[in-house]
């Protein structure tokens, strides 16, 4: 009989804890940037942010960068040229604490030259 109120205490006790700590953080939207493409052929993108290159996402799915809250400029170049064309993106993203920006971009009209 011990041994019975002993184990279902100890359950108790496991049940209360692994309900009771429960994190918030997991529902909290990231701080940064959605990239998306429109319009686009499938093809990699060079990402820069303030001039620091960040690496290079597809066109084809939407990529999360995490930034703090501020105020950056974006350039994006694709890897894929048609003769010596390009596509290519600058503009300014303004990133919100607790948001993420969506920033889509879209191939009609990017065209750039080397």
């Amino acid at each position: 009989m011990k041994r019975v109120s002993a184990l279902l205490l100890m359950s108790l006790v496991l049940v209360s804890f692994s309900t009771g700590c429960k994190d918030d953080s997991a529902n909290a939207t990231p701080t940064g940037f959605e990239m998306q493409f429109a319009d686009c052929l499938v093809f990699g993108v060079h990402i820069f942010i303030n001039d620091t290159y960040q690496g290079t996402c597809s066109s084809e799915e939407p990529k999360f960068y995490p930034l703090g809250a501020g105020t950056y400029t974006l350039f994006a170049r694709s890897n894929a040229n048609l003769g010596e064309t390009y596509f290519c993106w600058t503009q300014d993203i303004t990133v919100s604490d607790g948001n993420t920006t969506v920033v889509t971009l879209s191939c009609d009209g990017a065209e750039c030259s080397e």
